[in-house]
């Protein structure tokens, strides 16, 4: 055995112990994001695919630090969990890849969701304006003498007839009928896109690391080879790329 592999086994167990410790954080946050589980609550969904594509970095991460240096001394348990680890390199990368219609799916649910809050909330507070305006058409004189003199003791008006009082409070309403549709359509599109900004991010970086975790199951082929391969690699008869 050359002097270079030697050099580089202090480095290369310290990398393992690293990658190892890092898969184990990865599968604590795992845990943490699927609990509790509320499959078909489209935002639901669409938090946790974001959640779980930007947690992917320490599981990529840790799964090429413990790959690192190939068979170069290792422990006895390591060739199934090198093997186990390959296999689930590839079924990380599956699903990733599987999460990219469901967040579409999320995102047009979600967008539809937010679309019918907003039109219940618009709908509410102009009902709650016409009930006012049907009152406003419905008051007394009496009453609105009485209005008209409070509003003058806290100086919002000036000295005006009853009726042009009347008047101007019904023209407020139909302003702020307009203002209030005009915000929702301003609060509706500020959702729509930064709903669809977190979409794209996410849906990107789960074709992104979806294709990295499948890549390295690809490049750890030797890690998924039979004790016969291994040992003829030991004794220098073939490659670990071959």
């Amino acid at each position: 055995m050359n002097s270079l592999p030697n050099k580089l086994i202090p480095s290369a167990s310290l990398f393992r112990l690293l990658g190892y410790g890092f898969l184990l954080i990865s599968l604590i946050d795992l845990i943490a994001t699927l609990t509790p589980f509320r499959f078909t609550n489209p935002l639901w969904e669409f938090q946790t695919i974001g959640s779980l594509v930007e947690q992917t970095p320490v599981p990529l991460l840790g799964l090429i630090l413990v790959f690192y240096g190939g068979w170069e001394e290792r422990s006895a348990w390591e060739p199934f969990a090198l093997k186990i680890l390959s296999w689930l390199a590839l079924i990380a990368g599956v699903i990733l890849l599987l999460l990219i219609p469901l967040g579409i799916s999320s995102t047009l649910r979600i967008n539809a969701l937010n679309e019918r809050a907003i039109a219940a909330q618009v709908t509410q507070q102009q009902d709650q304006i016409q009930q006012f305006r049907d009152r406003l058409n419905q008051v007394s004189e009496d009453d609105l003498n009485s209005l008209l003199a409070q509003a003058n003791a806290q100086s919002q008006v000036a000295e005006i007839s009853p009726e042009t009082f009347k008047d101007k409070l019904l023209e407020q309403t139909n302003s702020a009928i307009g203002t209030l549709q005009s915000e929702a359509n301003v609060a509706q599109e500020q959702q729509q896109q930064e709903l669809l900004k977190n979409s794209a991010k996410w849906n990107l970086g789960a074709l992104i690391t979806g294709t990295l975790f499948i890549l390295i199951w690809r490049h750890t082929r030797w890690a998924r080879r039979s004790a016969a391969w291994r040992r003829a690699m030991e004794n220098g008869l073939i490659s670990s790329e071959s």
